[in-house]
């Protein structure tokens, strides 16, 4: 068996890294597809295509790296092996199995590759930080997960690993940053997040300077922490929800196609559908002073049983923009019907129901 490439998503500061590895068979060709997560699973999913062709081996790859939003880097053999020995034993010390098809990994867990700069591996798997408000957010969402490796290599000194304001590996919902004065270094985060189901709001102060051109913790103050119920949380996450709805011609040949289109979408099963749900390509939302956790989703695409495509968005431009993309592209499938524009998201609400069409869904309402 010998290497023949490695490829990983920039996307260690989100929590969690895809990484593709392709090795050369006596028989042909392995590819292996590992998603990699730092927030209490290890490697969360695998899947090995042995001689696969070029459209089902792209088709994995969207799957599995186009919704987190990040570059594509290369890899040295070193690095993908250390990068998969080490979050298999992260399973381990999470108390997490590794996948059921582990058999086709194993034998990367018992090489014995060069050894590798842990630090250097990690900054190389982190997107570069651009503003100081950019670096806060990521920094505050690292800290929500009880990410003490982030946070370690990215702390200035080494008690701030040890601080924490959760028990687990927890979500970060919003978080709204301001400085805390003009002059200084400093910055005030009001933020919520979600763990083991309930809900909280808490105040930071995080301040931070430079280091070798890198942003860096300076220190963490923990200011106050409420619980919130969850209509208080819910409302303070909502956005208006644009939702159109489509007519399909040919349903099982236009699904066909456009769940290869749309390869890079989550995708997931519902009794009445299957739901697609298309992350934006970057995660520059992370830039903003007020921090949503559903602002990297750019559209939500339900196909019902029943021959409808319901398209939710959440800004008019991105309606628009999602109309004229599918009439343009699938022109021979898709009827434009009906437009709505809901306070808050409804198609979760409508997929988890037993409504077959949205129309009958709306009447229920």
């Amino acid at each position: 068996m010998e290497f023949l490439s490695a490829v990983a998503t920039n996307s260690r500061l989100m929590g969690s890294v895809g990484l593709r590895v392709a090795w050369e068979l006596p028989d042909g060709r392995l590819d292996q597809f590992f998603l990699l997560d730092a927030e209490g699973l290890g490697i969360a999913d695998y899947v090995g295509i042995k001689n696969g062709d070029s459209r089902k081996l792209h088709s994995e790859t969207e799957r599995l790296m186009g919704g987190l939003g990040a570059e594509r880097i290369k890899l040295a053999f070193a690095e993908a092996v250390t990068l998969i020995k080490d979050y298999a034993k992260r399973n381990e010390s999470y108390g997490k199995p590794l996948p059921e098809n582990r058999r086709d990994f194993e034998f990367i867990l018992n090489m014995q590759p060069a050894d590798v700069d842990a630090q250097e591996l990690f900054f190389k798997l982190c997107k570069e930080i651009e503003t100081p408000v950019e670096f806060i957010n990521y920094m505050v969402m690292r800290f929500v997960a009880m990410d003490k490796e982030a946070i370690g290599y990215f702390g200035d000194n080494k008690d701030i690993s040890g601080m924490y304001i959760t028990s687990a590996n927890a979500s970060l919902l919003k978080n709204s940053v301001k400085k805390a004065s003009k002059r200084g270094s400093g910055y005030v985060s009001r933020l919520i997040y979600e763990e083991g189901g309930e809900y909280t709001r808490c105040t930071l102060g995080m301040s931070m300077k430079l280091v070798e051109n890198r942003y860096m913790i300076g220190a963490i103050t923990i200011g106050e922490v409420a619980s919130l119920d969850a209509a208080e949380a819910f409302d303070e996450i909502r956005r208006e929800e644009y939702i159109g709805i489509y007519q399909i011609d040919f349903p099982e040949e236009f699904e066909k196609t456009f769940l290869y289109d749309m390869s890079h979408c989550l995708k997931s099963s519902f009794e009445n559908g299957t739901m697609l749900t298309e992350f934006r390509q970057d995660n520059s939302h992370v830039k903003s002073p007020e921090y949503l956790i559903s602002n990297d989703i750019a559209s939500i695409y339900f196909i019902t049983n029943t021959g409808q495509l319901i398209v939710a968005n959440y800004y008019p431009h991105e309606r628009i923009d999602a109309d004229s993309r599918l009439l343009n592209c699938y022109s021979e499938y898709l009827t434009l019907g009906d437009e709505f524009v809901f306070p808050a998201s409804v198609i979760y609400e409508f997929a988890l129901g037993s409504c077959e069409s949205f129309y009958s869904f709306l009447t229920k309402r």
